[in-house]
């Protein structure tokens, strides 16, 4: 049920849950939001060094760790693949999901994977929420996916939410 690594849930139990919780958001009218979250790939000239010191899957468990401590306990936290996370935000709309995405991106910019500057890592956020993005699960991807894509391609350390 639980990724080894990260002690957030696998791909598979996570997406079950995901369709669960739209289904259950259509049928009681409540905002649910979606958003994958992935590291941002840094180049520097200690990039050997630096990944010698903290290999990408130590990255992958510390960033599980702040989203668990950032994150409501109701909040579902999943593993999708390498350094992608999916996060479920039940109950927040449009303007909580946006702040609720800044706190993530600034906590994660703030913290220092390692020592110096260099240790300074920064993640990209994309988001969907039921039901001004989409009604069904595969709407929800796709937006989620788009969004991510955008703040990726605009230089990262961005949170984008389909509108």
């Amino acid at each position: 049920m639980l990724d080894d690594q990260t002690q957030v849930l696998r791909k598979p139990v996570f997406n079950y849950l995901f369709d669960l919780e739209v289904k259950k958001a259509i049928r009681y009218q409540y905002f649910l939001t979606l958003l994958f979250l992935e590291l941002d790939s840094t180049e520097s000239t200690t990039r050997k060094d630096e990944d010698d010191r903290w290999p990408q899957r130590e990255q992958v468990r510390v960033l599980a760790g702040l989203l668990r401590d950032e994150l409501r306990s109701t909040d579902v936290i999943g593993r999708q693949e390498d350094g992608r996370f999916s996060v479920l935000l039940h109950h927040a709309d449009e303007v909580n999901t946006l702040r609720i995405g800044e706190r993530l991106r600034r906590r994660i910019e703030d913290y220092a994977f390692s020592r110096g500057q260099e240790g300074r890592k920064t993640v990209s956020i994309g988001g969907a929420c039921f039901p001004t993005s989409g009604n069904y699960p595969e709407d929800l991807l796709s937006a989620a996916d788009q969004m991510l894509e955008r703040a990726k391609e605009e230089g990262g350390n961005k949170v984008y939410l389909y509108t």
